[in-house]
Order: structure tokens, then C-alpha cells, then sequence
């Protein structure tokens, strides 16, 4: 399945000029040319907000300030689980950039700090960079900063710095919000603020933001359990949602239905009832295209353990009339010695031998004494 990216930016530049200070030339480059992505860039003055929601990764890239109905609508993508990354402009509207990052949990931008430093901490024990670096020393080729916007300081988010600059100030930071997640860089995509956007360390840490920002479900649904299952793509009125067999399967080869649809949060829900039988693979289709896969299996939580009384047993015994019946009371004996008691009866030829030892010694007693 592809992930669908979406870049929000100031007005598109001129050909001669793409990717300047806004970056469009670094964005497109990754996201434009990698099948694995669906890439659209959108000027902030026409912004199609229906299309947002099927979206899994905005990037506001030189945006100078975040409008009220820009803001609420990203508010809900983030809420509903998606992935939100700011790199602000040169010239940022810190009040409106407060508003906005404070409403989602987030640190926010000060005033900018035009001091020459340099990227000299990389977070290795985070789902970025864990699996990036075959060497984590200390003598890292690391992005160049000429100037960035430090951020305020609070212990009420919760920030994990993924890089840190030799000052102490995080360039680049993330934050789990509700379901969804935020990213903030300290810099634009602007050559005269770093070399961050041309240096090696952009390609796999943007990368991996997109792969990450695909949700994450269960290994399997119950068979006959109530299931919901976020489409997570835009629907129309022509390409319905069905969940459809495996068509290599004998079982499931066959298969095919139109689950109930809802909107929640202006995204598309399956929920699927009791109509799937039969554990084993379905896809789930919008039209002709595949959304996913999507398995099920038996539920494997334990029987219900209640049983009948002995006395009740013994009505139901005589309701049914049943002519060759007994009931066990193995209390707190072996029930496999019990049984076997019952098919092969009671052994007595141990007490047999035991009881003619016995008269033996009395009868030798008696004839000693007799004598």
C-alpha cells in the first residue's frame, strides 16, 4: 500500500526556483521519486482540506503562520492517529506558532538565535535512528547549523529529542500526541539556515517518519467477533468498501462482502459482524483497489467452565430416559482409577493372599503351642 504525503507551502515557486526556502526541491526528491510514497504539494492559499484526512503525513514547510481553520484541521489529523512534521520559515509567526504547537501538546518556537553551531548528538535508541548508523561513534559527519529557532522548555510534553545541537538546544524533536504524532525541526529547508536538506542524514530520517507513520493492528481478528478496522483512505460514492477471500484458498477462495461503513472523525470505519466464517486471509478493497490484508482466526479464549450439578445431571438423566447411564462421583480420587474400578471391578485377590498368610501364621502359632 502506498503512503500518502502531503507538503503545505507558501506559494508554489517558479520552476527556476523550486526548492528554495521552502524546501520543495529536497521533499520532492525523497518523496516524488520512491514508489513506495503518493506525493502532493498544495499551496496554503488553495488548500483541498477533504483531502487531508486521507493523507498519513502533512509537512508544513515555510508556512509564515498557521490560520485558525488550517490549525483545527490539523488538530483532527493529528487526533485521529496521522503524522504532522513543521519546518517553519525564515520569518515565523511565533504567536500564531505557539497557538497552534501549544494546542497540540508540543514545545513551540522562540525567537531565532543566529549563533554558528553544529549537530553533535543523535538519539540511536529511538525507532528513527535505531537501525540507520552501522557506526555510532563520536566522530559522525553531522548537519552544519548557521542559525535556528530554540524551543521553550516544558515538562508537561513529551518531547524525545532525536537530534541535539552542541549548544544543548534539540534541532530535531518528537511527540506522541493522542494517537497521532508531531515532529518540529529548528530550521527551515532554507541552505542559508543549514545543510541539514542537502546532508545524508535527511534522506533516512524523513524515510523512516513516512514508513512509521503507517498504523499498526493486530496479527489477526477473531472469527465472529466485532470487529472495526480503519480504512484509512478516501471513499467515494462509487468505490465501496468489501472484504474479499483468498482467491488461492479453498475456504475463502469464494468470499465476498460489503461490510458496514461509517465516518468516524471524517474517516472511514469497516466494522465487520458475524460475516466472516472461516479463519484464514481476506483483502479489504475500496473498488477495485487493495487497502490491505486482513486475517482471521478462531478465538482461542478459553471455554466457558460452568457445569452441571450432580443433581442436576441426574434430571436430565431421567428426563431423557436413558437405560445404560451412571453418575461418576470421583470426588477428590483419581478419576482414571475410578474408571478403571468400574470396567474391571474390584480386585480382592490381594486381600485373598494377604487373608491366607494370616491363617497360616495363626495355624503355625497353634501348633507350636499345641505341642
Amino acid at each position: 500500500k502506498h503512503i500518502a504525503v502531503t507538503c503545505i507551502s507558501p506559494a508554489l515557486p517558479a520552476p527556476e526556483e523550486a526548492g528554495g526556502g521552502n524546501g520543495l526541491r529536497s521533499i520532492q526528491s525523497l518523496f516524488g521519486k520512491d514508489s513506495l510514497f503518493i506525493l502532493s504539494i498544495q499551496d496554503e492559499n488553495r488548500i483541498d482540506y477533504s483531502s487531508l484526512s486521507s493523507q498519513q503525513v502533512i509537512i508544513l514547510s515555510g508556512l509564515r503562520t498557521i490560520s485558525s481553520g488550517l490549525a483545527q484541521e490539523l488538530s483532527r489529523f493529528v487526533l485521529n492517529g496521522r503524522s504532522l512534521l513543521v519546518f517553519p520559515p525564515a520569518e515565523t509567526d511565533t504567536g500564531s506558532y505557539k497557538n497552534f504547537l501549544s494546542s497540540l501538546g508540543t514545545n513551540f518556537y522562540l525567537r531565532p538565535d543566529t549563533a554558528n553551531t553544529k549537530i553533535d548528538w543523535v538519539n540511536f535508541e529511538s525507532e528513527i535512528f535505531s537501525d540507520v548508523f552501522d557506526k555510532k561513534g563520536e566522530h559522525l559527519d553531522l548537519p552544519l547549523v548557521h542559525s535556528h529557532f530554540p524551543m521553550s522548555r516544558s515538562s508537561r510534553t513529551n518531547e524525545e529529542i532525536l537530534l541535539k545541537m552542541r549548544n544543548g538546544d534539540p534541532f530535531f524533536s518528537k511527540y506522541n500526541y493522542k494517537k497521532g504524532t508531531v515532529y518540529l525541526c529548528a530550521v527551515p529547508l532554507d541552505p542559508d539556515w543549514s545543510n541539514f536538506p542537502k546532508h545524508a542524514i535527511f534522506v533516512p530520517l524523513l524515510y523512516k517518519i513516512g514508513v512509521n507513520s503507517q498504523p499498526s493492528s493486530g496479527l489477526f481478528y477473531s472469527v465472529g467477533a466485532e470487529v472495526s478496522i480503519p480504512a484509512r483512505t478516501k471513499l467515494t460514492g462509487e468505490n465501496v468498501f468489501k472484504i474479499k477471500g483468498d482467491e488461492h484458498s479453498p475456504i475463502t477462495g469464494n468470499f465476498e462482502v460489503i461490510p458496514e461503513t461509517r465516518m468516524i472523525d471524517l474517516q472511514p470505519t469497516i466494522f465487520v459482524h458475524d460475516q466472516v466464517k472461516d479463519a484464514g486471509s481476506y483483502l479489504l478493497q475500496a473498488g477495485t483497489e487493495t487497502i490491505s490484508g486482513i486475517s482471521f482466526n478462531y478465538d482461542r479464549k478459553e471455554s466457558d467452565l460452568s457445569r452441571y450439578s450432580a443433581d442436576e445431571l441426574i434430571t436430565l438423566y431421567e428426563k431423557t430416559g436413558l437405560s445404560n447411564f451412571s453418575l461418576i462421583d470421583a470426588g477428590d480420587k483419581d478419576i482414571t482409577k475410578v474408571l478403571a474400578d468400574i470396567s474391571k471391578g474390584v480386585k480382592l485377590w490381594k486381600w485373598c493372599i494377604g487373608l491366607v498368610l494370616l491363617f497360616l501364621a495363626f495355624e503355625t502359632v497353634l501348633l507350636r503351642l499345641w505341642k
